[in-house]
């Protein structure tokens, strides 16, 4: 989870994502989430909200760009 550490930090700070530091903690994270099925219900919940939550963000901050590269000596190209 290195490289998106954003991303994870979203995650677990919103109990969505489990993050394990051993192979020992892994079997027993899996364990428990094999045997406890309204845990992964809800961590699939968070989950979704999340994503439903930053779906769009790449073309929010696209239209928030493309008027400063308007007043640019720059070719904009158009929306399909």
């Amino acid at each position: 989870m290195q490289n998106f550490k954003d991303v994870t930090r979203i995650f677990l700070s919103q109990e969505a994502a489990v993050q394990v530091k051993s192979p020992e903690a892994l079997e027993i994270a899996l364990a428990e989430l094999l045997e406890n099925q309204s845990r992964r219900a809800e961590l699939g919940r968070r989950a979704r909200e999340i994503v439903a939550k930053n779906m769009g963000s790449v073309e929010r901050t696209v239209e928030m760009i493309l008027p400063w590269l308007a007043g640019r000596n720059m070719y904009v190209m158009p929306k399909s």
